[in-house]
């Protein structure tokens, strides 16, 4: 089986992407994609940009409304997106569940890239994974190692980047639920903890959460292999595998999520400590629902 066909079939059993009037049974498709309505691409020059707290590009701390710029947003919560023709299909697997664990709790969609001038291009990196803050317009990269695509968590972690959100510790109201060791973090790395101004917080209502998939760990950036953060809370984990409950509302909240499947208003406490361990009790759209191309 040559290698093009390999891929067509992969992408078949895996749903990564779809075409307008697949229809699903039981996570399948069951129409043909010829490799011509797939978009792939080959690694060209790679170049990193300036990375904001390691791994978020095309941000600025300073500027007013950084974190409330409604042109950042994907219109519709739609996101095309683009594949990197060197990814395996372990980590299209990957991927694929990745996106699923998002679009299954929120009204945030994957769609096949046509014609759409704005797009996700995921490319296998060598060197570093970080993602473009929301939608900067055009093509945009979502860089992913090969140890960063071994993991869900990490993936989510960069897509939620994408849909313009930033690292639960730069809130500025952090120092009531963490401190920060400065002793035992990498010296050029030491900016990657500064706490983001007060006049562009936007919390979207929601608490400092300590159980955020966007939560630094804590032994990030450690030049020791001390902690860098630490949980005020001494029964806290910090480095979620799984996203909050806050995370999925915080979505919703900010892409103005509608609908009696998508939770909005968030639970009436702050997730417990040991919330990393909890399925999220929301509602999950059966896989039928997602029409179109859509994933």
């Amino acid at each position: 089986m040559g290698i093009g066909y390999a891929w067509v079939v992969l992408l078949l059993g895996l749903n990564v992407l779809l075409v307008p009037g697949t229809k699903l049974h039981s996570d399948r498709v069951t129409k043909y994609v010829p490799r011509e309505s797939l978009e792939y691409a080959s690694q060209g020059p790679q170049t990193t940009p300036r990375l904001f707290e390691g791994d978020i590009a095309g941000f600025n701390p300073f500027h007013r409304n950084a974190l409330a710029d409604s042109t950042k947003l994907w219109r519709g919560g739609f996101i095309p997106v683009k594949l990197d023709q060197t990814l395996s299909s372990r980590e299209l697997i990957s991927i694929q569940n990745a996106m699923l664990t998002i679009s299954r709790q929120t009204c945030i969609r994957f769609m096949l890239r046509t014609n759409h001038p704005d797009f996700v291009f995921i490319r296998k990196s060598k060197s570093k994974c970080y993602s473009f803050f929301g939608r900067k317009g055009g093509k945009q990269d979502l860089n992913l190692t090969s140890g960063c695509l071994r993991y869900e968590h990490l993936i989510i972690h960069e897509l939620m980047h994408a849909l313009g959100f930033v690292h639960e510790h730069s809130r500025p109201d952090r120092d009531q639920y963490i401190d920060i060791h400065p002793e035992n973090i990498r010296q050029g790395n030491l900016k990657d903890f500064e706490k983001l101004p007060v006049f562009i917080l936007y919390d979207l209502g929601a608490p400092y959460d300590v159980n955020s998939i966007l939560h630094y760990e804590k032994d990030a950036f450690s030049k020791n292999g001390k902690p860098t953060i630490t949980p005020k809370d001494p029964s806290v984990t910090l480095g979620n595998t799984r996203m909050s409950t806050w995370d999925v509302v915080k979505i919703n909240r900010l892409y103005r999520c509608s609908g009696d499947q998508y939770d909005i208003a968030g639970p009436k406490m702050p997730p417990p400590p040991h919330d990393q361990h909890q399925s999220p009790a929301h509602h999950v759209p059966p896989v039928g629902s997602l029409l179109h191309g859509v994933l």
